[in-house]
């Protein structure tokens, strides 16, 4: 029984392996929008030789990220407070989603413009 529960927690340690590892070394928040194109301007202004331009673009994209996810959190608590307080929650919620989509669509179209990272 005791082998038993030694090779339980070491596999249970191993399946947590990936999970500890996402927290110990951090993403850009495993981004989904606009990577292409802050990779591929990253390469350009370090294949120049100016790599300050290339932090500029990095923290410049990871703002406009945060931005963006914070006014998506704060539209959709807006949109839920509405549904509770039986008032117009479709009107409240338009606003977030046409952005959203919006941004889905330039992210998309930077796409077929910018070739994808090698």
């Amino acid at each position: 029984m005791k082998k038993f529960s030694r090779s339980l927690l070491r596999t249970s340690a191993l399946a947590l392996l990936p999970i500890v590892d996402n927290f110990a070394h951090p993403h850009a928040a495993h981004a989904v929008f606009f990577e292409n194109a802050r990779v591929w301007l990253d390469a350009t202004f370090t294949a120049t030789g100016n790599a300050g331009a290339a932090l500029g673009v990095d923290m410049t994209i990871n703002v406009l990220r945060a931005v963006l996810l914070i006014w998506v959190a704060l539209g959709i608590v807006r949109t839920i407070q509405a549904a509770r307080n039986d008032e117009d929650w479709q009107t409240t919620a338009r606003v977030p989603i046409l952005a959203t989509i919006s941004i889905v669509v330039g992210d998309i179209i930077t796409g077929l413009i910018i070739p994808p990272p090698a």
